[in-house]
């Protein structure tokens, strides 16, 4: 099965698990291999309490904007199980065709699920499948993935995906509103900025390329050489920076108004994702260099904190 990717609302994905809410008082790393999801302090790093226990072996991880629920994906991609974050315990499970994302909006309301050629909405309150999924015809072919994204109004979700496809859905409708085939080689992470004027792509086929698309417009902009494999792409809240993330070489500092990297920081091979505090004072990741999360001062892009060493088999970080 292709990566599985997470998304929340407006902020972006990385493929093989990750996702992000607006802050909350832990960091949560799920474990494919121990069937866990680990609670780590974000100012000490502490690992906190015993590990909750996931059938299925746990990948990506979504929390709501409010830090009631999280949503976590089995490793085949089949299983939603929802988590009571304050007594960190399970509440339900949904089955679902296999995935390729789940994306929470705004309100956390709904969550719109990626699969083989079709998007599926699920109501977060009932957590059940709403109505009968949208046939999305491209997302389908070898190594196909997806990732998902919601403007600030909750009136269009944004779909990379495919070998070249990006998809603009009418929310309200559940409908296709628009669709292009001219951005990316295979791609696999997508962000909007807060104004809902650009998107950015990147591509998961190793052609390093990160694309710039027009929203009014519909159209590709620009695009550059970053790294390979761009799993993740997150926008800083002035949308001054991007920083773009690949699981073998580490983070990409990019600078939206010249449209080009700035900085870079390594992290080592198989790393998980990259989440911010609500002031975007710090960043997390999982290293994959002794498989630990890291704590990343954003203004000055070090590395500043490590965790003790997690179980081997991190795929998927939230806070």
């Amino acid at each position: 099965m292709a990566p599985i990717i997470s998304t929340f609302a407006g902020l972006s994905a990385r493929a093989g698990g990750f996702s992000s809410s607006s802050g909350g008082p832990f960091v949560y790393v799920t474990n494919a291999t121990s069937n866990t999801i680990t609670r780590v302090s974000p100012s000490t790093l502490a690992l906190v309490g015993t590990p909750l226990t996931i059938s299925g072996g746990p990948g990506i991880i979504a929390v709501d904007s409010t830090n009631t629920f999280a949503y976590v994906i089995s490793s085949s991609g089949t299983i939603i199980t929802k988590v009571n974050l304050s007594g960190f315990t399970v509440v339900s499970s949904l089955t679902i065709p296999a995935c390729y994302s789940l994306t929470i909006d705004h309100t956390n309301t709904f969550a719109y699920v990626t699969s083989s050629a079709a998007l599926t909405k699920i109501s977060l309150s009932t957590f059940t499948v709403v109505g009968s999924a949208l046939s999305l015809p491209a997302l389908t072919g070898s190594g196909t993935t997806a990732a998902m994204v919601i403007d600030s109004a909750n009136a269009f979700g944004y779909i990379a995906g495919g070998s070249n496809i990006v998809y603009q859905i009418n929310l309200s409708t559940f409908t296709v509103n628009n669709s292009t085939t001219t951005v990316g080689n295979r791609p696999g992470s997508i962000a909007i900025d807060s104004t809902s004027t650009y998107l950015y792509v990147g591509d998961l086929s190793g052609t390093q390329q990160l694309y710039k698309m027009n929203i009014s417009t519909f159209s590709l902009v620009n695009q550059i050489t970053v790294s390979n494999n761009l799993e993740f792409i997150l926008i800083d809240p002035t949308n001054s920076f991007a920083y773009v993330f690949d699981n073998t070489t580490g983070i990409s500092k990019v600078n939206l108004s010249t449209f080009t990297v700035v900085a870079s920081l390594g992290l080592g091979n198989n790393s998980v994702g990259m989440v911010t505090d609500p002031l975007w004072a710090f960043a997390y990741v999982v290293n994959g260099t002794g498989n630990v999360v890291d704590k990343i001062n954003i203004s000055t892009f070090t590395i500043v904190g490590s965790s003790p060493s997690l179980s081997s088999g991190s795929s998927g970080i939230a806070i």
